[in-house]
């Protein structure tokens, strides 16, 4: 599974991770990630993601990082509680969350991960890297015509 974290303003990738698919990848994908993104910043920094992210442990993952979680909130037993919910950022996040999705869909249109002609985590690994380093190009070169 590839995973890819985005910032918010312009949509950029700033983190890939590569891992094997189980029930459990894609949180611990996003803790890792999460952990590298913020270093040893002591400003608090936001994490938006689906309903698949609301769970106690990766809410609880998130806090202790101290990263407040904008998790998309399931109908019934919600992790996320009005804390997080009742500030507009945490409205805002949910609006911007859908911009990995750009990213995703140009990985699969454009650069080929529609269907991987490689095996191995290292060479994927290296080819989503690659692809995302690609993506930001791309995405500057826009950015930059518009101004």
């Amino acid at each position: 599974m590839g995973h890819a974290m985005t910032e918010n303003d312009n949509g950029f990738v700033t983190q890939i991770e590569v891992t094997h698919a189980n029930g459990k990848a894609e949180r611990r994908a996003a803790k890792k990630m999460t952990k590298r993104q913020k270093g040893s910043r002591n400003k608090r920094i936001t994490v938006a993601a689906d309903k698949a992210y609301d769970t106690s442990d990766f809410v609880d993952d998130m806090r202790e990082l101290n990263v407040t979680p904008h998790v998309a909130s399931k109908s019934k037993g919600t992790a996320v509680d009005g804390r997080t919910t009742r500030h507009a950022s945490y409205r805002q996040s949910l609006k911007d969350r859908k911009k990995i999705e750009e990213f995703f869909g140009w990985a699969k249109v454009i650069a080929g991960f529609r269907k991987l002609r490689h095996v191995g985590l290292e060479k994927i690994r290296f080819y989503f890297s690659l692809a995302a380093g690609c993506f930001n190009l791309v995405k500057l070169r826009n950015l930059i015509a518009q101004t």
